[in-house]
């Protein structure tokens, strides 16, 4: 399972009543709509009062309940004032981040990058069939099936369009990496700690370079990139033979495309 990948559900999962607490974390997370102050016990609360039900429903929220939530324990004028900024703030979002909150099954935070670049907005994605999916890159037989089968629900696509009043999802830049890019279609796997670079900023350099950054390490990875305190995954590579990179090949590799 990709890292960052709900767990399996109902295919209509912007709407199933069994789950909607797990979903909606997920789709307030950090690495999703990132609605700070929206945390479990406030999703609980609101969810049992009936004023959210579905993704959708977040941005009225303090439209339609904002002076009754003021009233409740643990909540005053400022955080909800806070809550307001927040929710404001989520409303325009990065096409990777939006398909990453929505909770398409099979589909975590690498996959809804790769679903990014390849279409460049989420129009291409929703019409997309099985057959054209399948030609990217890093989407299997398994995961196109499945993200057809999301968009092509019913349920789903109301649910995605109700959402779609309320925010603004930001088209893909699709950056295309440089032709002589030594990294171009290699399998990356990141371990340990980086001295200059946090794990996010070197996953996009490498991105944008045309690499494939994974999260495991198999017979197929070409390169680790180690940093300090490398764990399980730096002794897996060396077991399989696979080129270990330090953080100064990671400088050297940045500064030859300068």
């Amino acid at each position: 399972q990709e890292q960052g990948q709900v767990a399996r559900r109902c295919v209509n999962s912007l709407g199933c009543p069994a789950q909607r607490i797990g979903e909606l974390e997920h789709f307030v997370s950090r690495k999703g709509f990132d609605i700070d102050g929206l945390g479990t016990r406030q999703l609980e609360l609101f969810i049992s009062r009936g004023w959210i039900s579905s993704p959708a429903d977040i941005f009225t929220l303090i439209a339609r309940h904002g002076d009754a939530i003021k009233n409740l324990d643990g909540f005053g004028d400022k955080s909800v004032a806070n809550l307001d900024a927040a929710i404001a703030r989520a409303r325009d979002i990065d096409l990777h981040r939006f398909l990453f909150a929505i909770g398409v099954p099979e589909v975590g935070e690498v996959t809804s990058k790769i679903l990014s670049r390849a279409f460049g907005n989420l129009d291409a994605i929703r019409g997309a069939p099985a057959w054209k999916l399948k030609q990217v890159d890093g989407i299997g037989d398994v995961m196109a099936d499945e993200i057809v089968s999301f968009f092509a629900d019913d349920h789903n696509a109301r649910a995605l369009d109700d959402l779609l009043t309320h925010v603004r999802v930001r088209e893909s830049e699709s950056v295309a990496a440089p032709a002589d890019s030594p990294v171009a279609g290699k399998k990356i796997v990141l371990t340990g700690t980086l001295a200059n670079y946090t794990r996010d900023a070197a996953r996009e350099i490498l991105e944008r370079m045309g690499a494939r950054v994974q999260g495991s390490v198999s017979a197929k990875t070409d390169i680790v990139l180690a940093g300090a305190d490398a764990g399980s995954k730096l002794t897996r590579a060396t077991e399989l033979g696979i080129t270990i990179w330090g953080e100064d090949d990671l400088e050297k590799l940045i500064n030859s495309t300068k």
